[in-house]
This record gives C-alpha cells, structure tokens and sequence, in this order.
C-alpha cells in the first residue's frame, strides 16, 4: 500500500490552509495545558529547575508561551505532510547553508547536533539545501503505523532515515566508499541511564548528554556542527548553523558535547518557548554515577 493510501486521513486534514490550522493550534494549546494538561506537572518543574530567578507568574508565563509554540508545532509537522517544497522554504530558512563545504572540500563528511527546538522536523528541507546526501538518525518507534509516518514525513525531499542503532556502521561504510555526507543527530534526548554520558552543566544544573554522537564524530574524522533556531514569527523560523569542532583539532573526550550544550543553553535561553519542556530531561542525578 502507497504511504499516500496509508495515511490518507491526516494528508487530507494537512491540505487546511495555515490560518484553520493556526485556529485548531490555540484550541489545542488550551487543551494541553488545561483539562487535565498534557504534562503540566513536569513542564512547570523543568521551568522552574531551569529557571529559579523567575518568579511564579513569569514560569507560568513561560508554560503558556511553550504549550502555545508546541500546539503550532504540531500542526506544523502534519502540514508539512502535504505543503510544498517552496511553501516549507519560506517558512524554515537556512542563513548559511555554504558552512558544510570547507569541511566537505576536505574530504570529510558533516555531523550536525540538532534539538527539540522550534519544528525540529522540518530539518527534513535540508537535502534541497546542500548538495551533499543527507541521512538522519532515529529511534524506530513500536507502532508501525506511527514509525512509518515519521520516515513518511522526513524522506519526503530526500532525507535518507538511519536506525540509530545502525549508525555507525553504515556512514563507517560509506565513509570507505569515498561518500562525503552530513548527517543530523538528535543530541539533548535524556540517555536511557545514567552509564557511560558525559555530564555538563546545563541550564544551572549538572545533566546528563549522550556521547553517541561524539563518539561516532571522533572515529570518522567528522566536523561538527549545531543548528540554531531562532522563531521569526509566527511558524517561520530562520536556522543558523554553528561549528562545534572541524574534525581536526586536538579536543579532551566529551569537549564536543560540552561546546554542543552551551550553544544548545543559549539558544534555550534567546527563545524559551521553543524548546520540549515536556520532555523528562533530568531523570538522571549526577550522583547516581557515583563520580
């Protein structure tokens, strides 16, 4: 069956124009913040741990702006189902494209640590971007209906989706076949345990980071990168890329992850809104590790 037959519901519901759409979303912003909530608990405490020196009403502030961004969010990602190559151009703008090439010139291939900042999905625009493939790492979900509307959704302009769990292995063999490739790795998920993470202090406390990324980074010789975010208005976005690292230069284990952490925390900090607070990120005490 074609993904079009597949999911034809949800195709035909991302054919709404934007302005229904943006309707629906200030509905369900209610909706998830309210009666009961989605996650209210845990978002207000995430903003509270990170956060201390604002008072009560600017966390709640905050939590209304979060939950108001993440219901846009969400009917972002459903549009983008169905909208155009030029009508997602126009809303997630890349400033500075070009920053791969020198890396790439080199013979060396692109990592970019991206997060769950504004509509991380609609990175899934950056093959008509660059010239060089695009793969991207995933976690395959358990429901084969929702796993399969994930790649749907990201492979609609090129992105080749990876298992996470396959990922070395297969950019170590297409490093072997000479492809020179940037590949997008979701970096600020909390790890499944406290073992073998690097830890940093993030947003004023010591958190836990996977090294799964640096380590892949440092074994193939990759130059590294983080995606910036910034909200221009409402759901159009402009992305900035920075370089963490150049592939090259003599850093201490876990300097890549800590550089990617405080470009993430300032990028949190410009715009708080438009990161996932409802996401368990410190399940982990730094004492659990017993260092």
């Amino acid at each position: 069956m074609s993904a079009k037959m597949r999911y034809w519901p949800l195709l035909l519901l991302s054919r709404l124009p934007w302005p229904i759409l943006e309707r629906i979303s200030g509905f369900c912003a209610v909706l998830l913040s309210h009666f009961p909530g989605y996650r209210r608990s845990l978002v207000a405490k995430n903003i509270q741990r990170a956060f201390p020196e604002k008072d009560p009403a600017q966390q709640k502030k905050l939590a209304k702006a979060f939950y108001a961004h993440f219901s846009d969010q969400l009917l972002g990602i459903l549009k983008s189902f169905s909208a155009s190559e030029k009508e997602l151009q126009e809303r997630f703008v890349y400033g500075n494209p070009n920053i791969f090439d020198p890396a790439l010139e080199k013979g060396k291939s692109a990592m970019i640590y991206v997060a769950h900042l504004g509509n991380w999905e609609w990175f899934s625009l950056l093959p008509k971007a660059v010239s060089s493939p695009v793969y991207s790492l995933y976690l395959p979900l358990s429901n084969r209906y929702f796993d399969g509307l994930m790649r749907f959704g990201r492979e609609r302009f090129g992105i080749r989706t990876l298992p996470s769990s396959k990922a070395y292995r297969v950019l170590l063999e297409l490093r072997k076949k000479g492809e020179r490739n940037i590949t997008m790795f979701g970096a600020d998920q909390s790890p499944p345990g406290p073992e073998n993470v690097h830890w940093v202090d993030f947003l004023g406390q010591r958190t836990a980071f996977i090294q799964g990324p640096e380590v892949i980074a440092r074994k193939l010789g990759c130059a590294v990168f983080f995606a910036r975010i910034a909200l221009v208005r409402r759901n159009f976005y402009h992305v900035e890329f920075l370089q963490l690292w150049d592939g090259e230069e003599a850093l201490k284990e876990g300097e890549i992850t800590t550089r990617y952490a405080a470009a993430l925390e300032e990028n949190i900090r410009l715009a708080p809104q438009l990161w996932l607070w409802s996401h368990r990120r410190w399940k982990h005490k730094f004492a659990e590790t017993g260092t």
